[in-house]
């Protein structure tokens, strides 16, 4: 089943007082979350010398396993003056983990013929129902690379390569690595959700969020990249053609409301001075459209070619469109009369 996402940066204070001034509701998340240690704050004991990087077994987050690859588990329990696997530096770059001490980071995209790439996985707390819709949502930045970081030379990993389509996957199955080599987890070509636009941003964490409706009783969630390279896009973030991009990720959510995931924010996109909703999104029977603005301004919907399929104009309220009847797939939604800006809207079917 093909499923799209919403892919947005969340401003602080400018973002939440929109939010709360819209829709008059917590940020606190009140439901229940599926997937255990989500920030990946808790650890049976600090890393220890030499098994720092690569998702070692004394060197990694609890409940979460290496799937492919050698993914790193960054943590301020190291200290400040440890960079091999710190917070905030390490060999990658320097970030700030997004809630909590600690985050993860892998490769997203391998520039070479073997298509490299990093995963990690975690079995949730209870399998999904099957028709039952579930909120997503996970946020990740852009490592930058160091070419020389302090008191570690010879550990700096240079990143050249930002990339597109890092996402999450359900599976039934796990894919374990207990050492440095395992069974092959093959490109997908599709995630049930996943950042369609490329992740480039170094110094800001990107909110990527969703919801589907699940089609199998998955028990296990995976983290990365899992298109080929033919299916993702790439930005050159520093000069130079080797190497590939790395990503951190932090705050993995999976629920079945959408106040136990940050989902609630991500619906929100900002689009110069016309902060828009669109809800749900991705959405399938119906979906309603927001735009923060007192003044009767035209609005439209098409798809991806530029041929219409909803048109209207605003009185000052919201828009609940019927979307029964249309096709699965991408259309942009333009809230205001000049129709300058599009804000996505994936149809499910």
């Amino acid at each position: 089943m093909l499923l799209g996402t919403t892919n947005s940066k969340w401003w602080g204070g400018q973002a939440c007082l929109f939010y709360c001034l819209l829709f008059n509701a917590p940020l606190k998340n009140v439901a229940q979350n599926l997937v255990p240690n989500p920030s990946f704050e808790e650890i049976d004991s600090c890393p220890q010398w030499p098994t720092y990087m690569g998702f070692q077994p004394d060197s990694k987050p609890r409940f979460w396993e290496k799937w492919s690859g050698s993914p790193e588990y960054f943590t301020s329990c190291l200290g400040s003056s440890d960079t091999l696997a710190g917070v905030p530096q390490n060999p990658f770059g320097t970030q700030l983990p997004h809630h909590g001490s600690a985050y993860v980071g892998g490769m997203s995209y391998g520039n070479f013929e073997s298509e490299f790439r990093e995963h990690i996985g975690v079995e949730l707390t209870s399998p999904l129902e099957i028709g039952e819709v579930y909120y997503l949502s996970f946020w990740v930045s852009a490592a930058e690379g160091r070419s020389s970081p302090p008191d570690t030379p010879g550990w700096a990993q240079p990143v050249f390569w930002a990339s597109n389509n890092v996402g999450l996957l359900f599976t039934m199955q796990p894919n374990i690595w207990t050492g440095f080599t395992g069974p092959e987890f093959e490109p997908r070509n599709y995630a049930h959700l996943f950042a369609q636009e490329v992740i480039a941003d170094t110094s800001d964490w990107i909110l990527v969020s969703g919801s589907f409706t699940a089609d199998s009783a998955y028990r296990y969630l995976a983290v990365g990249n899992f298109f080929e390279n033919a299916m993702t896009d790439t930005m050159h973030l520093t000069p130079g053609n080797s190497s590939g991009a790395f990503v951190y990720v932090d705050e993995v959510c999976v629920s079945t409301s959408p106040n136990g995931c940050d989902i609630g924010n991500g619906l929100i996109e900002l689009h110069g001075n016309a902060p828009a909703v669109v809800f749900p999104n991705p959405a399938l029977n119906a979906v309603t459209l927001l735009r923060n603005s007192v003044t009767a301004a035209g609005w439209k919907v098409t798809d991806l070619m530029g041929r219409c399929a909803a048109n209207g104009t605003w009185q000052g309220g919201n828009v609940e469109l019927d979307i029964g009847g249309w096709a699965s797939g991408t259309y942009c939604v333009y809230l205001d009369i000049e129709y300058h800006d599009c804000v996505r809207l994936i149809v499910v079917r």
